[in-house]
């Protein structure tokens, strides 16, 4: 009776080119300070719009003109913790003062990076936004009644990754 038969590796050792990012682990600095790690990443995307234009002897297809490029707002999740949060803290409050207080306050974007890791910590992938402001910043819903984790939420719009 033939068949399939699975091939099985056992203690067979993953090259570099083997290793997957886990979508739990990753960091974001901004501008070198270290955010920290972050439990859930959602919007690192890019949007290429383009126009269909009609061309006077094409008459089998479209023409596209490319016009803009548009990326997504990052939104990041992560428990509220000790070591972390306080640096948060720190960089919402300096862009905070940069906005209303400095003359070129809207010109003091940053720089920052999303790297994702594998098993071992070391990086798979990094996403560098450029000229980053924060968008939202969603603290915990604080409630005795519930025994629910205190979490907390970063937006940020960008002006893109590539």
């Amino acid at each position: 009776m033939g068949g399939f038969v699975p091939t099985v590796f056992v203690n067979s050792p993953a090259s570099d080119k083997d290793i997957l990012g886990l979508s739990a682990r990753f960091l974001v600095t901004v501008n070198d300070q270290n955010l920290g790690s972050w439990g859930q990443c959602k919007g690192l995307a890019v949007q290429f719009d383009a126009k269909a234009i009609q061309v006077g002897g094409f008459y089998d297809h479209d023409v596209w003109l490319p016009e803009r490029i548009k990326y997504s707002t990052v939104s990041l999740k992560r428990a509220v913790n000790k070591q972390d949060s306080p640096k948060l803290y720190q960089w919402l409050q300096k862009k905070s003062d940069q906005w209303m207080h400095d003359a070129n306050g809207a010109e003091s974007g940053d720089t920052a990076t999303i790297t994702l890791l594998d098993a071992a910590a070391k990086p798979v992938m990094t996403w560098t936004l450029s000229h980053v402001y924060p968008a939202k910043w969603s603290g915990p819903e604080l409630d005795g009644a519930s025994a629910g984790i205190a979490m907390e939420e970063l937006q940020l719009i960008h002006e893109g990754f590539l």
